[in-house]
């Protein structure tokens, strides 16, 4: 009985990891195929006020530590839905980055590799919340994972407005007005 259950367990985790892979294979392929002005609009308004103070206090943490409540981090980047939010903006911001190959081929392709490190960090550290969310296990983390996302998606946002400072003014003043709304 206890093998059947170990079994399922197995079976079933293998089968939520499959899909996993197979829905971000998906996204990445839609997204790599969309259009610069497609991207833009895949851009949802994130509470980016929040998510740079509390990137700031991963930062530098004797400098803000004392100033957010760790109960608050949570809120200051628009709760469970502002996480989920920069879960999927994070994807867009990496397509952005490979969409400016066409202009700099080096310096996008370095940019791109660092920002997939930064997605990847955004990723974990959300379902790892999300997780302690459901089960109750690990919430003494919460906080810092939230941390995690809001520098990862703070330093991912930098980095591709830097990209963009050197391309096209215009379209660097459509994906600053998008990414800090």
């Amino acid at each position: 009985m206890i093998r059947l259950i170990s079994l399922m367990i197995l079976v079933g985790g293998f089968v939520f990891v499959s899909c996993a892979l197979l829905q971000a294979q998906v996204l990445a392929r839609k997204l790599s195929l969309s259009t610069w002005e497609e991207l833009i609009a895949e851009l949802k308004p994130a509470e980016m006020g929040g998510v740079t103070l509390v990137a700031m206090e991963y930062l530098n943490p004797d400098y803000l530590s004392l100033r957010t409540d760790p109960s608050e981090r949570l809120r200051l980047i628009g709760g469970t839905k502002g996480l989920m939010q920069l879960y999927v903006n994070a994807n867009v911001l990496v397509a952005l980055a490979a969409h400016a190959e066409l202009w700099k081929l080096d310096e996008s392709r370095t940019v791109a590799r660092l920002m997939r490190g930064d997605g990847l960090a955004l990723r974990r550290a959300t379902r790892q919340f999300l997780l302690s969310q459901i089960t109750g296990y690990g919430r003494a983390r919460d906080s810092h994972l939230v941390q995690v996302v809001a520098y990862s998606y703070y330093s991912m946002a930098q980095r591709l407005l830097g990209l963009y400072q050197g391309l096209l003014f215009h379209r660097l003043q459509s994906l600053d007005a998008r990414v800090w709304q």
